[in-house]
C-alpha cells in the first residue's frame, strides 16, 4: 500500500469523549500513520442529518445583525447550540445561514442526537 492510500484508510479507535449535547458525541476516533511513523489522532467527520430526520419547532426570519450563537441561546437556551439551527437548514456554512435579510430558517433539531451518521 502506499503512502497516501495508507493515510486515506486510517483506524478506528473507540469514540470521541464529547458531551451528550454536542454534535460530535459518539463521533469515532480515528488514527492515521503518516509517512515518518507518527501517529496522528483525529475525529471522524460527521454528516449533516437528513431533513426528515429533524423535528422543526419554529421559523426565524434573518434580520440584521443576527447572530447564530444569540439565535441559539434564544432558541435553545444554550449559546452553543447554533450548530442545530445549521443542521435544520442543511446548511454547511455559518455565514451563508445569516447573509440574506428577510430569508427564513427552520429552528430545529435532530430527532436524535446518538446513532449520528459519521465517516
Amino acid at each position: 500500500m502506499n503512502e497516501i492510500a495508507k493515510l486515506l484508510a486510517p483506524i478506528t479507535q473507540g469514540t470521541a469523549d464529547f458531551p451528550p449535547d454536542s454534535r460530535y458525541n459518539g463521533a469515532p476516533l480515528k488514527v492515521a500513520t503518516l509517512p515518518d511513523g507518527r501517529e496522528v489522532r483525529y475525529v471522524g467527520r460527521r454528516f449533516i442529518p437528513s431533513a426528515e430526520r429533524i423535528e422543526v419547532s419554529g421559523v426565524h426570519t434573518v434580520q440584521g445583525g443576527d447572530r447564530l450563537d444569540l439565535m441559539a441561546a434564544r432558541y435553545f437556551g444554550d449559546p452553543t447550540q447554533g450548530w442545530k439551527i445549521l443542521d435544520a437548514n442543511q446548511v454547511l456554512n455559518p455565514r451563508r445561514a445569516l447573509s440574506e435579510t428577510g430569508s427564513r430558517l427552520a429552528i430545529g433539531q435532530a430527532l436524535t442526537i446518538a446513532g449520528q451518521s459519521f465517516e
